[in-house]
């Protein structure tokens, strides 16, 4: 089956993911030999265009296809269609926020970018200033982790906006502080400019729902490594 990505487990030397035309492969023994994961149950044969995995749940797994993105946690048997207010299911690309794993984007071809805070049960499309929406792929760099990147096809690189390193951090401080979260919610029903809170605004400045509790939890977990 054509092989479409490759992703190593940060933490687990030695295991790799296979994105194929034809489900989700792993391999314990650095590529020796290679599985479908639990069969590739609730995937079937997908044509899988990316794989990403989240840093902080080890076993947790994204697959992006052309009917959407799937997920599949460490005590799931099968894969799971995450796809609910995402209105092009033709996913390109995947990509995590390393600053805030919570965060899941998806590039899709036609329909630009989105964005999903986990644990939320929507995604949202973040597109401004993206005027080419047939994405191939996305990045976030590790050395300049507030900006995400995305490769169009034949519209070359558009830097998409800054992401917030905290979502929720008004003060730049690295912590989201109870004031915060009610300049927050303020934001969100406009009875305070964005502007009060420029370093914690999420992807696009728009304050909703998905970046509340993204702030919640922030509050609640702390930020990560700044």
């Amino acid at each position: 089956s054509d092989v479409t990505s490759l992703l190593f487990d940060p933490s687990t030397p030695g295991t790799l993911y296979a994105g194929t035309a034809g489900g989700v492969y792993e391999s314990t023994n650095s590529g020796g030999t290679w599985s479908a994961i639990n069969n590739n149950n609730g995937l079937g044969s997908l044509y899988v265009t990316s794989v990403a995995i989240d840093p902080t749940a080890p076993g947790t797994l994204y697959a992006g296809t052309r009917k959407g993105v799937f997920r599949k946690t460490a005590g799931d048997d099968n894969w799971g269609a995450i796809t609910y207010g995402l209105t092009n299911l033709d996913v390109t690309s995947l990509a995590i926020d390393p600053t805030t794993p919570s965060t899941l984007y998806a590039g899709t071809d036609g329909g630009g970018v989105f964005q999903r805070v986990i644990g939320t049960r929507s995604w949202s499309a973040f597109n401004t200033g993206l005027s080419n929406l047939s994405v191939i792929a996305l990045a976030i760099a590790s050395t300049t982790p507030t900006t995400l990147y995305a490769a169009t096809f034949g519209g070359g690189v558009f830097s998409i906006r800054p992401v917030a390193v905290c979502v929720g951090d008004c003060g730049g401080t690295h912590t989201v502080e109870m004031t915060d979260l009610i300049t927050l919610v303020n934001v969100a029903l406009g009875t305070a400019q964005p502007g009060v809170c420029t370093n914690g605004l999420p992807l696009g400045g728009e304050v909703d729902i998905a970046a509340i509790i993204q702030a919640v939890s922030n509050a609640l977990n702390g930020c990560g490594s700044p």
